[in-house]
């Protein structure tokens, strides 16, 4: 059998092969569209898990977002909005920064913990030199926790700087 036969079953074989390979986590950042007009996002997936952090900010407001890839009963996420959720994010050189959430909440079958930071917190994060450990704890309990690369991190923490001023 020729060799140009044999191409469209090499690529094939070598598609699925490419596919089957883990994805490479690394930081985004997604510039305002029509739906978030103002609205400058920078995310990046855990590397163990679907458990997103995300940042969102404008001119005025700057929030931290801690997605969780599982979702609780209606008892439990009362509960946990009762019990002081927090988001926690290891820094390099600082240690563990516990940020009390504003608000706790489950949309898409998501757990979602939101939170103000500031700038000088986002410039902190991006110094980040190894993975980023981040979870949620409630009532004194780690309820989710996940790594997240720092691959791309310095990149999209400029990006949303530029884009929300500061």
């Amino acid at each position: 059998m020729p060799i140009r036969a044999r191409l469209p079953a090499l690529a094939s074989l070598l598609l699925l092969l490419l596919a089957s390979e883990p994805v490479f986590a690394e930081w985004h950042y997604l510039a305002p569209g029509a739906g978030d007009q103002n609205v400058h996002r920078a995310f990046a997936f855990a590397g163990d898990s679907d458990d997103r952090l995300e940042f969102a900010c404008n001119s005025k407001r700057r929030d931290l977002f801690y997605s969780s890839a599982t979702t609780v009963s209606d008892s439990e996420l009362a509960k946990l909005t009762k019990g002081n959720p927090t988001i926690l994010i290891r820094l390099d050189g600082v240690g563990v920064v516990p940020l009390d959430a504003d608000k706790a909440y489950q949309e898409s079958g998501r757990l979602i913990l939101v939170t103000g930071v500031t700038p000088a917190f986002i410039t902190e994060l991006s110094k980040a030199q190894n993975p980023v450990a981040a979870g949620i704890q409630a009532n004194g309990k780690i309820v989710q926790q996940g790594e997240f690369p720092v691959d791309g991190l310095l990149a999209a923490m400029q990006g949303l700087a530029a884009g929300c001023g500061f």
